[in-house]
């Protein structure tokens, strides 16, 4: 689980204009995916990344409360 939150996990939120792409990570991976984030947001149209860092346990936390939402 922990290997999944260090690389990203990804949530889709609708928006009015546009789709959001969250991911819920670990903040050692926080350089690599904002290069990333940067990158994408800059080239895309309606679509964005926002990115959410913290611990890995408080992200793994986070994504287990959005799960339990979801099912």
């Amino acid at each position: 689980m922990r290997v999944l939150l260090a690389l990203g996990l990804l949530f889709v939120s609708l928006g009015t204009h546009a789709v959001e792409y969250r991911f819920y990570s670990a903040a050692g991976v926080k350089a690599p995916l904002t290069n990333l984030s940067e990158i994408f947001n800059r080239n895309q149209s309606g679509y964005r990344i926002v990115n959410d860092f913290d611990t890995a346990g408080a992200a793994e936390k986070k994504f287990s409360r959005i799960l339990k939402v979801l099912a």
